[in-house]
């Protein structure tokens, strides 16, 4: 989902990868049109956006944070170990709302933010059953996408998001 404010500034919608309990946590990407190429998930200390307090933005590419302005009061989250290596578990495990097509939160992740940011529009063949199955498999991996700097692989392997310094 895209909007346009007054000032012509494009605002996408943030996309829920998903929600843990024990430990509590919220996984989500929400692309910023002003930051072409910096690519990030937001990981936040609760399961509940409306009850976090915490939020720490890790890049898709390298292990490490990406740090902006927290505009809705939110601190930045100073990750211990147990949430690094929760945070690792979790993008490396199957996910629930996709069990059919035995993909990753890892996976579902990056498809999440290319298509929030709009980069997965094209029509895609009847041989697959969902859009997500089509990028899982490459489809959507073309030169165009893979020259935007915005565009996150289907195959990107995930960082060691243990090696995070605060």
């Amino acid at each position: 989902m895209k909007l346009v404010i007054k000032n012509s500034e494009e605002i996408f919608g943030m996309a829920t990868i998903g929600r843990h309990q024990n430990p509590n946590f919220l996984v989500s990407v929400n692309p910023d049109a002003n930051r072409a190429g910096i690519c990030y998930f937001k990981y936040y200390n609760s399961d509940d956006y409306t009850k976090a307090t915490s939020v720490t933005r890790l890049n898709f590419r390298v292990p490490e944070k990406v740090i902006h302005k927290n505009r809705d009061g939110k601190k930045e989250w100073k990750l211990n170990s147990h949430d690094k290596n929760a945070i690792c578990e979790y993008l490396d495990a199957p996910s629930k709302s996709n069990r059919s097509l035995n993909v990753t939160n890892w996976v579902v992740a990056l498809y999440h933010w290319n298509d929030e940011i709009g980069l997965l529009e094209a029509d895609y063949p009847e041989e697959y059953e969902s859009k997500l199955h089509a990028f899982m498999d490459g489809f959507f991996d073309t030169d165009d996408n893979i020259n935007n700097p915005s565009y996150v692989s289907s195959k990107l392997v995930r960082p060691n998001y243990k090696k995070v310094k605060n």
